[in-house]
Order: structure tokens, then sequence, then C-alpha cells
């Protein structure tokens, strides 16, 4: 049963329940001689803990060198019928040891005295095991995540496989489509004002790209027509612009919120640049059934590849955005218009 994040059912039940399941715990530890220290809980404890869904039992990862006290089976097992053991290498799914969840403090909270999975960790681990039957709980600790102030995002950023960042998708792709005429015509003959159509496509450098900012501008200039550049400091406002920019794309809200994570420590300045492409053709992108500028792709590999590695820490995507089609183009201009950012 999924419980509402904010007005679960009672939470003071919940709790007591939970409690209990602890003290459970506890009293096992002892009959196997094993100390709080040595073992962390994991699974649908947490989401209970948060109130996002009940849990019918108690999952739990144990210091490997006490593990083998009791137990040599490298898979799951069950010490009592609410407690299980959860087999070897619990997150082996993003680079973190059984050791490393049990004793290091970055990855558990301390409940009632004993250490508690932090949701962070948990929400990243059934996220990059990709099983069907996780995604709801995935896709709720993803709403918790968006509506909560204690979500850790840095952690979420350090901790996340930097290779499978893009590519991980928690639903399965769509089926591919062809592309037709009337896809690639719908927007582009839109007039936009003074500011010619949407075969302008409208460009984002984002704070971390700062210092390469007019090399980044050249080096686009190489491959199109550039119709309009402007620099804007936007303060506090920067989270929020930056959510309204990619509110045309597909991109899931967690990742989006790393990458807002990952420019809080630049100086909020952005780079606009409208490019203009001659010619130009489309592909449909592997995992959503839009189309996609072949152009596009192409400058934007072309700028992350080169200035990525500038920059300490790099996290994917947090040099440049360029609309895919016209559509996105179109939609970019409207957020850009009602900012006041262009006129």
């Amino acid at each position: 049963m999924l419980l509402k994040i904010k007005h679960g059912i009672n939470n003071t039940l919940i709790h007591d329940k939970l409690k209990n399941q602890l003290r459970q715990l506890d009293k096992q530890l002892t009959l196997l001689q094993l100390d709080k220290k040595s073992v962390c809980v994991v699974g649908s404890f947490v989401l209970a803990l948060k109130n996002i869904r009940q849990n019918r039992d108690l999952d739990l990862v144990i210091s490997p060198r006490f593990k083998k006290r009791i137990s040599k089976k490298k898979k799951a097992f069950y010490i009592t019928k609410k407690i299980e053991v959860v087999g070897n290498n619990w997150a082996s799914t993003i680079g973190v040891s059984d050791e490393s969840i049990v004793n290091d403090s970055r990855f558990y909270n301390v409940i009632n005295g004993f250490k508690v999975v932090k949701p962070e960790i948990l929400f990243l681990v059934l996220l990059f095991r990709g099983r069907k039957k996780n995604i709801p709980d995935v896709e709720n600790l993803e709403k918790y995540a968006l509506c909560t102030k204690q979500w850790d995002w840095g952690l979420i950023r350090n901790v996340i496989p930097k290779s499978k960042t893009h590519d991980f998708r928690v639903r399965s792709p769509r089926r591919s489509i062809k592309i037709s005429k009337d896809q690639t015509l719908e927007y582009e003959n839109i007039t936009l004002g003074k500011l010619s159509s949407t075969k302008w496509s409208w460009i984002m450098l984002w704070p971390p790209a700062k210092p390469w900012f007019d090399k980044i501008s050249k080096e686009l200039s190489k491959h199109s027509t550039k119709k309009w550049e402007k620099s804007i400091s936007l303060g506090k406002s920067l989270p929020d612009f930056v959510r309204k920019i990619y509110s045309s794309d597909d991109i899931q809200k967690w990742k989006l919120e790393l990458k807002i994570n990952a420019m809080e420590d630049y100086e909020p300045i952005v780079r606009i640049i409208a490019l203009e492409f001659p010619s130009d053709t489309f592909r449909i992108k592997k995992d959503v059934t839009v189309y996609q500028s072949k152009t596009s792709v192409y400058l934007k590999n072309l700028i992350r590849k080169k200035y990525g590695k500038k920059i300490p820490d790099y996290f994917y995507d947090i040099i440049m955005h360029m609309g895919d089609n016209h559509k996105h183009n179109h939609k970019i201009f409207k957020n850009l218009r009602e900012g006041n950012y262009v006129k």
C-alpha cells in the first residue's frame, strides 16, 4: 500500500511499528552475538521511515567479516520470518561495498541506535538495478526528493556512477517511429517577432563554462551562422531559470536537480546564443519518440568532450544546453521572452 508523502496514514502508528521492528532486530542480533555497529538496515524500511510506503519485513546488510560468523551464503537468507540478510554486494551497481554501507557515515543515518541507509543511497541502488519491480519505489523516492529540503543532491552527485548517468532511464524505451514531414514542418515556419523563426537554435552556456564562453562561441560560429548573443547574471534565480529552459526537454527531474546542484558552486552567469543552420537533418532519439537535429547532437558532443575535461568534478551536461528540434527552440524562446531575457 503506497502512502502519501505529506499526509499518509497515522504517522505515530507507523513509527511505533518501525520501532518494534528495530526492537526485534536488537533481540536477534543479541542471539547472534552481533553488535549494532556491524549492521545497516536497508530496503523498504527506509521507505516506511519516510512515510512513502509500508514495509513487510526488514532487510539487513552485515559487515562481511561479521557475516561470516553466521553464514557463508552469498545470496539473501532470512534469520527470522521478518528479518532478511541481503545478498553480498548490495550496492555494487553504484560501486559501494557492503563494508562501506555499514561503516562509512556518508551512507547511513542513525535511527534509535541503528544504522539505516540514507534514502539517497537506496534511490541510487534501486535506480541502477533497473528492475521493473523497483520502478514504483524509485518514482516515489524521486517525488519525496523533490518535495523535501532534507534530500542531499550533493551526495547523489558524488556517489552516482558518472558513466551511466546520462544513459539510464527508469522506464523502458518507447518504440521507434519514422520521421514525418509534418513533424519537422509543424514548428519550422512559426515566426517569433523580430527574432526570425524556429530555425534559430537557442543555446545556453552554463556557469561552469564561463571561463570559455568566448572560445565556445567562436567554436560554434564555425559550424553555423550566429544571430544573437548575450550574457546574463541570474543570481538566486539560476535554479528556476535552468528548470524553465529544460521544461521543453524530456529529462528526468532527478537528473535536472543534479545539474542544478553541480552549477551552484559557480558564478550564476549564463551565455545565451542563437544560431541558424542553413540546412539540417534529423534523427529519432533512441529513448523517446521525438526528432532531433543531427547538427545539435554533433555540436553538443563536440563542446562537452572538449571542455568537460577542463572542469573539476565535471558532471554531465553542465556546460551547455541546446534544443533538439523546432518545437524545443520555440518553447525555449518563449521562456526567454517571458523572462525579458530577449526582446
